[in-house]
């Protein structure tokens, strides 16, 4: 079932997906349209989810299951990648790339590779969004971070 991503807890679980490209107010309305019916039908083990969604920066898509009503499962986890890749196949987006990073500066998102981000890294400005946090409170707490604390990050020694 769905419901607004606010009224989700700050336990739910959450899986973040980074767009190869910002996405254009068409490609955000047809996601939204999408995401919303996917949430509505997304079920573990024949039990609806409580599942919302959220489209961050412009760039990132955010799938959200409130796991005290009912727990995500392999299966309905499985539901979602598919999900996903039909969304990437239909509107040409690659929501599955490791190779990039995307960082925030001046509030804005942008894609670079990991070579640029550590040429970036000195600056005080920069951060990175960090897409392996597990829950809505890491989302507002820890989704932007400095760079120097990014996995990526290995300071250059003398």
């Amino acid at each position: 079932m769905y419901v607004p991503f606010a009224e989700l807890s700050d336990t739910s679980r959450v899986w973040v997906y980074a767009a190869d490209r910002p996405l254009s107010p068409g490609e955000q309305s047809t996601i939204q349209q999408q995401a919303q019916s996917f949430a509505e039908s997304w079920t573990a083990h024949q039990q609806n989810l409580k599942a919302s969604f959220a489209i961050l920066h412009n760039l990132f898509l955010v799938l959200a299951v409130d796991e005290s009503h009912h727990g995500a499962s392999g299966c309905s986890i499985d539901k979602s990648v598919a999900f996903m890749k039909q969304l990437q196949q239909q509107l040409g987006i690659d929501f599955f790339n490791r190779m990039q990073i995307e960082l925030a500066q001046n509030g804005e998102a942008r894609i670079v590779s990991r070579q640029e981000a550590l040429q970036l890294a000195a600056q005080p400005d920069i951060f990175f969004f960090d897409k392996t946090i597990t829950n809505i409170h890491e989302l507002h707490t820890r989704f932007v971070k400095p760079v120097h604390t990014a996995w990526f990050y290995k300071p250059q020694t003398a």
